[in-house]
């Protein structure tokens, strides 16, 4: 006696659409011989493409899952049975392909940004069931359009207000500015300088945030952004570093800009800002790798809260140290040391 049956196994490729295939188990035979039951075939008779209704998404990195009923013999799973490719080009797209814990699904997501367009997903008839199970019986085809009016970030800006440094137990608010996008979400961290980074606003469409601290010395600020529904955590981050946050006496901060390390010979702008001297003047300089004196000048007694450095030795740990003290004393109140490292 013979009995012939197929079973239809659902494939989904996104959280909103089922794909159904049919996934057809051997048909067994019976012996008249020996009364053993034998596996005729493994492999279905080809049927035309099934042709899934077409998706567009607005995430330049979008996953498409693949659910099957029962899991699916890994070394089935390749980029030579699953495939992308944009249809303008006619181009396979380079894909990432991982199976679950349970071999029932496997993600497809593409090793880099699609591109706005139209594209082409297949699973083709060499996925097999594993445990020596069957072949897919019929490829199936998935068109889907990546929007040009998209959720891809093209820029993110961060900025503080006040801009250089406030007082303890003072607000900072920060503002985060993105370019591109749709429906984007912010998340908002802050970090002391030797410290480890904290949240302190999590994902929301708020671009920004208000802090307030009552420990004075510098600090960094850090925020990361996405597109509502998109499956990367952070699309785009921007920093602020060495942002002062002074204490209830004379108070002042160094940094530099870009921050070390940077080949020798690249300008390097100086930034200071004081607080509790009013009016203040500003001397910059180089210590000497003995740490005992002034081994270069870079300004002395000026009003600037900028300037202009070349580090020109490389492989260095440049000390550089701030004085600022009243306008016309010449003579230093506060002082404040950085290092920077030249490659």
């Amino acid at each position: 006696m013979k009995s012939n049956w197929r079973l239809r196994i659902p494939l989904i490729v996104s959280a909103f659409t089922v794909l159904l295939f049919c996934l057809a188990m051997p048909a067994l035979a019976t012996d008249s011989t020996n009364g053993a039951h034998l596996t005729r075939s493994n492999v279905v008779a080809a049927v035309g493409p099934r042709t899934m209704p077409p998706q567009t998404t607005n995430d330049f990195y979008r996953p498409w899952h693949i659910k099957f009923s029962r899991p699916v013999e890994p070394g089935s799973i390749n980029t030579e049975t699953i495939t992308v490719t944009d249809k303008a080009l006619e181009v396979k797209i380079p894909i990432a392909l991982e199976i679950s814990g349970d071999g029932k699904t496997v993600t497809c997501k593409p090793e880099n940004s699609y591109s706005p367009g139209q594209y082409r997903l297949v699973i083709t008839k060499g996925v097999k069931a594993a445990n020596d199970g069957p072949y897919l019986g019929q490829m199936t085809v998935m068109n889907f359009t990546v929007e040009a009016i998209s959720s891809h970030i093209s820029s993110l800006t961060l900025t503080a207000d006040p801009e250089y440094g406030q007082d303890v137990n003072q607000p900072v608010i920060l503002t985060a500015a993105a370019v591109g996008g749709k429906n984007v979400q912010y998340e908002f961290r802050v970090r002391p300088e030797d410290g480890e980074w904290q949240v302190i606003q999590d994902f929301s469409s708020l671009n920004t945030c208000t802090w307030t601290t009552d420990k004075a010395g510098t600090y960094f600020f850090w925020v990361g952004v996405h597109s509502a529904g998109s499956s990367i955590a952070y699309e785009k981050e921007a920093e602020l570093p060495c942002y002062a946050i002074r204490g209830l006496g004379p108070s002042c901060k160094l940094w530099a800009d870009p921050l070390p390390p940077q080949p020798a010979g690249t300008p390097i702008t100086l930034h200071a800002i004081s607080h509790g001297i009013d009016p203040p003047e500003y001397t910059y300089l180089v210590v000497s790798k003995d740490e005992t004196t002034a081994e270069e000048v870079i300004e002395c007694y000026v009003p600037q809260t900028s300037v202009t450095w070349v580090p020109l030795e490389a492989g260095r740990n440049y000390h550089l140290r701030l004085w600022v003290g009243y306008l016309g004393s010449k003579k230093g109140t506060v002082k404040d040391d950085i290092y920077f490292q030249t490659q």
